[in-house]
């Protein structure tokens, strides 16, 4: 199997999982909605806001579905012909294929979390009378957490390859 053959897999297993979470996130949203209703605020820019955020994670889904193949030339390095002779340079395009499926697990995993850390921070930031300021910092605690935990992800999505030299080169063999 080649190597953009085991990413474009890895890709349309995270598209599949992604499927799943974002009808988990459909939910999420709908759960939430009587809390607008007790306040007898407008809620419909929570509706738009939230429909736009879950569209678009369905429309990344279907992407990583419909065209893991593109998508996986598109994140895998450019290698010129002679270094892929080599049985260290199929060890390292599969470690690189590895990690970035690792890290666009990474990313479809925390990037609903950080919407929903998102809703919850604003909400105990505009809702002050609901929320003590322990749980306003609690949430923006959650919230950067989530954003380090994707941008480690994003991370290892496009530098995948740097990630792998370098691993390379503390053991030894670059």
């Amino acid at each position: 199997m080649k190597t953009v053959e085991f990413l474009a897999l890895g890709l349309r297993l995270v598209g599949i999982y992604a499927f799943l979470k974002g009808i988990q996130n459909i939910a999420l949203v709908f759960s939430q909605a009587p809390i607008y209703h007790a306040q007898n605020v407008d809620f419909t820019a929570y509706y738009l806001v939230s429909g736009i955020l879950v569209a678009l994670y369905f429309a990344v889904a279907l992407l990583l579905v419909i065209r893991p193949v593109w998508l996986a030339q598109l994140l895998m390095p450019k290698v010129p012909v002679q270094e892929d002779a080599t049985p260290d340079s199929s060890y390292s395009a599969l470690q690189t294929a590895a990690l970035t499926v690792l890290g666009v697990y990474i990313v479809s995993y925390s990037l609903p979390q950080v919407v929903h850390n998102l809703a919850l921070f604003w909400q105990a930031t505009t809702m002050v009378e609901y929320y003590s300021q322990i749980q306003r910092h609690n949430h923006g605690f959650h919230l950067l957490a989530r954003c380090i935990e994707l941008g480690i992800g994003i991370y290892l999505c496009l530098q995948a390859k740097g990630l792998v030299n370098l691993l390379q080169r503390l053991r030894g063999r670059g």
